[in-house]
């Protein structure tokens, strides 16, 4: 069984972001996500050693909403990555909540991850 240290709760999600440092970029999976990061499938032609700190955007499908924010890599393993935010701007930070309240089922939890990250 894998030992779980997370505080904050997560949230499996089915869509693509797009992963920018300076030139490179890459588009991949979103595997998860939570109100401190998102976990993502790695793409083709990751390279270890990459830059740790990424521009994340991440796109909801059927809809204009992104979610943007700086991210840089907490873990990686063979098949995924691992990115710890650093910074999100407000419009984003609002999409996210509504998306956690949303698909968590109860707005009192996130508020609680909310100030806890304060």
């Amino acid at each position: 069984m894998e030992n779980n240290h997370r505080t904050f709760s997560r949230i499996e999600f089915d869509c693509l972001a797009t992963l920018t440092n300076g030139s490179r970029q890459f588009q991949c999976k979103v595997l998860d996500i939570s109100l401190k990061g998102v976990l993502l499938e790695k793409p083709d032609g990751w390279q270890e050693g990459s830059p740790e700190k990424w521009d994340i955007k991440v796109i909801l499908d059927d809809s204009d909403v992104v979610i943007s924010m700086e991210a840089k890599v907490a873990h990686t393993d063979p098949h995924r990555l691992g990115f710890l935010c650093t910074s999100i701007d407000l419009d984003s930070m609002v999409h996210l909540r509504r998306l956690m309240e949303w698909n968590t089922g109860d707005s009192s939890l996130v508020e609680r991850e909310l100030k806890a990250m304060v």
